[in-house]
């Protein structure tokens, strides 16, 4: 049955990459795919009912303090389709010193007050997300939920989607 589900899902998936925008906006297309690539995310993470997800703003993937219109609109949507799902979520806005960093190792570690937020809600995972907007037509996407303990990867996905 898991397994079956997972065709399904996945079938999703690739039928929203092919998604034709000739009468519909880009953002649509985008909003889509987003809520299909937390679905694959959360499927693959096998997280509880009822989990508590800690989301950050989705920001620059060359520079971990930026975001933009772009990548607020990429957490809102993730956040809509955590909601959905039952998902309680808390929401960490990007602020001068980083939620989340990236060592020289290429692992990720949390900042102090990313840590008390952790411990204050008890989360069960830590929701990232980055973008990079690779030519004038298209974006790249990368969604990742992390074990806030262990700093471990539980899922991620990539997608790319045409920007207009």
């Amino acid at each position: 049955m898991k397994k079956l589900f997972m065709t399904f899902l996945l079938a999703l998936f690739i039928t929203g990459c092919a998604y034709s925008t000739a009468n519909n906006s880009w953002t649509d297309n985008m909003i889509f795919k987003n809520r299909n690539a937390v679905n694959y995310v959360l499927f693959k993470s096998n997280l509880p009912k009822k989990s508590i997800i800690i989301v950050t703003t989705f920001t620059k993937i060359d520079n971990l303090n930026e975001t933009s219109k772009l990548g607020k609109i990429l957490t809102q949507n993730t956040i809509s389709s955590l909601v959905n799902q039952n998902l309680q979520v808390v929401e960490l806005h990007l602020r001068k010193n980083n939620i989340i960093k990236m060592n020289r190792n290429g692992t990720f570690i949390l900042s102090n007050d990313t840590k008390k937020v952790i411990d204050n809600r008890k989360a069960n995972a830590i929701l990232v997300g980055n973008y990079s907007i690779i030519s004038n037509k298209e974006v790249y996407v990368n969604i990742k939920l992390i074990n806030p303990t262990t700093g471990i990867i539980i899922s991620s996905i990539d997608y790319t989607t045409a920007l207009y």
